[in-house]
Parts: structure tokens; C-alpha cells; sequence
């Protein structure tokens, strides 16, 4: 499967307990926006396994060849 994507997740709320502490108080996340067949969420709903490959590369390519010229100079 590949990953179903999300509607934007409910904020979060800073909050004082009742003994003056700071909280924080973590919404849900947002709702399926693609469950279309192949999602990971269309898997689940349709009583499936789903297995999806990840890779974690979050490398903002076009920033890096910028931040490359920083250097440069």
C-alpha cells in the first residue's frame, strides 16, 4: 500500500492545570483526505493488512543547493 493522506490535524491547546502547571493539550489528528483503493487507510477500512515502505529522507533538495552556495562564498 502507499499512505493515505490527512486532512490538517486539530491544534494544539496550551492550558493551566488546575494546580498552575502548563499543558498542552494535543488534538486529533485530521481525517482521511485519500483512502482511495491502494492507501494504507482503505487497506484497515476494508479489514487488510497493509504494509507500506517508508524512508525517512526529508532533505529538501532545492534548499540544499542554496545553503551549498552559502558556502561557496
Amino acid at each position: 500500500t502507499r499512505l493515505g493522506r490527512r486532512h490538517k490535524a486539530e491544534p494544539v491547546v496550551k492550558l493551566q492545570t488546575p494546580r498552575g502547571e502548563t499543558a498542552y493539550w494535543i488534538g486529533p489528528a485530521g481525517g482521511a483526505a485519500d483512502a482511495g483503493p491502494g492507501t494504507d487507510f482503505h487497506a484497515v477500512d476494508h479489514c487488510r493488512v497493509s504494509l507500506t515502505p517508508l524512508r525517512m529522507d526529508l532533505t529538501h533538495n532545492a534548499q540544499l543547493l542554496l545553503v551549498k552556495k552559502w558556502f561557496e562564498q
